[in-house]
């Protein structure tokens, strides 16, 4: 591999190294105002760095210097990300570009580039860019939807696009009650701590009134009193309620009928009680976007599944060690293969007391 070959490879791995992670908020900066691009030719040289030469003559020491133009910086920048950035970024990476030059010319003087262990971490850099570029590949192919693939798909889960509006009470569980600082000292006088069977006893009195038609801001006040909660009770009207925000055993709340008023629901978080005002479906229009990323994620996992099955590693056990447990996501170690694109994250499950 050529010195600006390897100056690529590490760029890249620097560039998608800072990459954030997938899914992770982050603050949209303010639009800057867009600079006009400056008229440069594209065999116009950008960058000179004296000093570093592939062949360096020791008669005319001066003559070494390493020129790169236009055209050659940007298809540098194109081989790591697909649009130029603005001038003061540019700058950031010629700056970088130009240091690793330096660095890895230096590199090359003293031999460094040279022997099994250089070759032996190209030969793994090179696996790992082809992977990289492998899974670019896969989501360039996967990122054409068609109409009919996001009519069917919308058809077929009719279900996720449900949304309701409801009423909801929310009572937490019983807190445990603390225990002593020290050891032996008598606590200090307090009320009685409330228990989960009285928790209980009081949630079913809620439900009984709701059932009845009482109002549910009335209620929800109540069993904030009788938790003992200082704070302002959440708005019982929650709007536009989605199937995938709730856990399974809330979503009960979609089988209701206007007017009704659901079982007592157990949750973690404590107890809630639903009444439903109205349920209709999102327009395949407003949630298009989700349906093409939907989609896009299947086609993804179909092809990662497709080359997972063409090939399969045996490990030798007495070398390795017996196979792990199941890691957090229920899957023996980590995952290899190439990187996958970001995909949006699955919707968090709602938390009380405001699960708007």
């Amino acid at each position: 591999m050529t010195q600006r070959g390897l100056i690529l490879v590490l760029l890249g791995s620097m560039a998608w190294g800072q990459a954030a992670a997938p899914g992770a908020p982050q603050a949209a900066p303010p639009a800057p105002t867009a600079a006009p691009e400056p008229d440069v030719p594209a065999d116009s040289t950008v960058i000179t760095i004296e000093g570093v030469c592939e062949h360096p003559s020791s008669d005319k020491p001066a003559d070494c210097k390493t020129t790169v133009t236009k055209a050659e910086f940007e298809e540098a920048i194109k081989a790591i990300q697909p649009t130029i950035p603005p001038a003061a970024q540019r700058r950031q990476f010629a700056n970088r570009y130009a240091m690793l030059m330096i660095f890895s010319d230096a590199a090359h003087k003293q031999g460094i580039d040279k022997g099994p262990k250089f070759e032996e971490q190209m030969k793994l850099t090179r696996m790992e860019v082809a992977s990289r570029l492998l899974g670019q590949s896969m989501q360039e192919k996967a990122g054409t939807v068609s109409d009919t693939e996001i009519t069917d798909f919308y058809t077929q889960h009719a279900a996720n696009f449900e949304q309701v509006d409801v009423q909801q009470i929310f009572v937490p569980h019983a807190k445990q009650p603390t225990p002593p600082a020290k050891s032996g000292a008598t606590p200090a006088a307090k009320p009685t701590p409330i228990t989960e069977e009285a928790t209980r006893t009081e949630v079913e009195g809620l439900y009984k009134r709701a059932a009845a038609g009482e109002d549910f801001s009335k209620l929800q006040t109540e069993a904030y009193t009788f938790a003992g909660l200082k704070t302002r009770p959440p708005d019982t009207k929650v709007k536009g309620l989605k199937r995938g925000t709730l856990t399974p055993n809330r979503a009960v709340v979609f089988e209701l009928k206007p007017g009704e008023v659901s079982k007592v629901v157990t949750d973690p978080t404590g107890y809630f009680i639903y009444k439903l005002d109205k349920k209709d479906t999102v327009p395949m229009a407003t949630v298009r976007a989700d349906i093409e990323n939907a989609i896009k994620s299947q086609k993804m996992q179909a092809a990662m599944k497709t080359m997972e099955g063409a090939a399969t590693p045996k490990f030798d056990d007495k070398y390795f060690g017996p196979l792990p447990g199941p890691g957090p996501a229920g899957m023996p170690g980590a995952a290899t293969g190439p990187v996958q694109p970001p995909m949006r994250p699955a919707p968090t499950p709602a938390q009380p007391p405001n699960n708007k």
